[in-house]
């Protein structure tokens, strides 16, 4: 079997372990591990550790209805093996990091920010295009831009770190509103971005120097072997 189908049968997989995960915790809290009448009402009720465990078996529900049809239809177009085999890799990866990410207090974000969303005029700043305002993790924002900085550090300056002393600036700034255990969320949302980026970069003729460097920063991001290892 291949590597995209071992990480598809742990795709598959991680949705049960993550529920037999928080089995017990339900159990504490609710006196019995599972509603079977009305098990959804339980949902926002969780905490702690419950809330985490449920928000990771969800995640991954979430997760595999993307990833099994990519990678079968991957399979199926004959796509190259060794993009499919690290994409598949990192894709596993990213469910992982986001399903260990610690939930945040959900308040009103823009659900798209970069730094093109921003103009400033003087001492004045404008944000443009709210239509995916949603209420969600303030981290996906702060997360978001740093990803979208150090894809435009790699396009427009040939390094991934040509930009980190903004991007430490702009970190540290977001903790001091939201709090040093908002961390966490912020590099797992910075990631993600660059992953998408990986796709963003095959749709874009100008972009697709971009790929091969995009995957081999998501595998050091990730904690991955890269080619050369």
């Amino acid at each position: 079997m291949t590597i995209p189908f071992w990480c598809l049968f742990i795709a598959v997989v991680l949705p049960y372990v993550w529920f037999s995960f928080a089995a017990p915790f339900r159990a504490m809290q609710f006196g019995k591990a599972l509603d079977n009448h009305t098990p959804r009402s339980q949902e926002p009720e969780l905490r702690g550790r419950a809330a985490r465990a449920q928000g990771a078996h969800t995640n991954s529900l979430e997760a595999l209805a993307y990833f099994s049809p990519a990678v079968l239809v991957a399979h199926l177009t004959h796509a190259d093996p060794e993009w499919s085999a690290r994409l598949a890799k990192i894709l596993s990866a990213c469910e992982a990091l986001a399903a260990a990410t610690p939930a945040s207090t959900a308040c009103g974000i823009h659900r798209d920010f970069y730094p093109s969303q921003v103009i400033v005029d003087g001492h004045r700043l404008w944000l443009l295009d709210f239509d995916l305002y949603c209420l969600g993790d303030p981290a996906l924002d702060a997360g978001n831009f740093i990803g979208h900085v150090t894809e435009k550090a790699l396009r427009e300056l040939g390094h991934a770190k040509a930009l980190e002393d903004f991007e430490r600036v702009l970190e540290d700034s977001f903790l001091e509103l939201s709090g040093q255990h908002t961390r966490a969320a912020v590099h797992t949302y910075a990631v993600l971005t660059l992953a998408r980026h990986i796709f963003l970069s095959t749709r874009f003729t100008e972009r697709a120097h971009l790929t091969e460097k995009l995957i081999e920063l998501c595998e050091a991001r990730l904690g991955l072997p890269s080619r050369a290892g």
